[in-house]
């Protein structure tokens, strides 16, 4: 198990907030345990489910992931850094392997 889904929840439980939707969630999390151990409720899951039931607009949760992979992504490059490692470069064909080539768009009939 996440132990940051882990302490997050117990603090929710602690303060008695108000979690329909992150109860939901725990309540698919066991139906899924019980099918695979492994099919838990993983962090990103888990903060959806409260900032939606924090009354945060659904629309703007991906903000919240991208500070998030933003402020990891800025923590390996420190990382790197320090230790005066390699930073991470991608070959050109890897860059441009999950783009599709673009195609001329039909016109509407």
């Amino acid at each position: 198990p996440d132990l940051r889904v882990q302490s997050t929840i117990q603090f929710i439980r602690k303060n008695e907030l108000n979690t329909p939707i992150l109860n939901f969630a725990l309540e698919i999390e066991k139906a899924t345990v019980a099918k695979k151990d492994n099919l838990i409720l993983n962090v990103d899951g888990m903060m959806g489910a409260v900032l939606r039931d924090l009354g945060f607009d659904i629309e703007g949760l991906n903000g919240f992931f991208i500070i998030a992979r933003t402020i990891g992504l800025c923590g390996h490059w420190v990382d790197q850094k320090k230790n005066n490692s390699r930073l991470l470069r991608l070959f050109d064909w890897l860059v441009h392997w999950g783009r599709k080539d673009i195609r001329d768009v039909p016109p509407l009939k």
